[in-house]
């Protein structure tokens, strides 16, 4: 399962600043929040650092999106403001057969205001 999860665009900075320094309303405590996380899982202190390295993560530019992979059921809401839905579409159109919900008026991985999906 890919869970509101990064594939190319979540990884470029054009799309990650805004990300971590205003739009990350979803995320626990915030942008802030965000960028520590992201920076913490990266072994990195600064924003700069950041941009540095996420582009080198990107599934496209490493080739990886039209190689055979297992069956992937996508799941990620249309507003999620951490991860973009750009990311979920490009993986739709490459690679393997994959099964997409996507939830319109849904956050990140889905979550959508007053709806229960359990």
């Amino acid at each position: 399962m890919f869970h509101g999860g990064n594939a190319h665009h979540g990884f470029q900075e054009e799309w990650l600043r805004p990300a971590l320094t205003k739009t990350a309303s979803n995320y626990l405590t915030g942008p802030s929040g965000l960028f520590d996380s992201r920076s913490f899982v990266l072994g990195v202190k600064t924003i700069d650092d950041v941009f540095r390295l996420t582009p080198k993560l990107s599934l496209n530019d490493m080739g990886l999106l039209d190689k055979p992979s297992f069956p992937i059921l996508i799941v990620n809401g249309k507003l999620d403001d951490q991860v973009p839905i750009a990311d979920s579409d490009l993986l739709m159109e490459h690679g393997s057969p994959k099964e997409a919900r996507i939830y319109p008026q849904g956050g990140h991985m889905g979550a959508t205001p007053g709806v229960d999906r359990m």
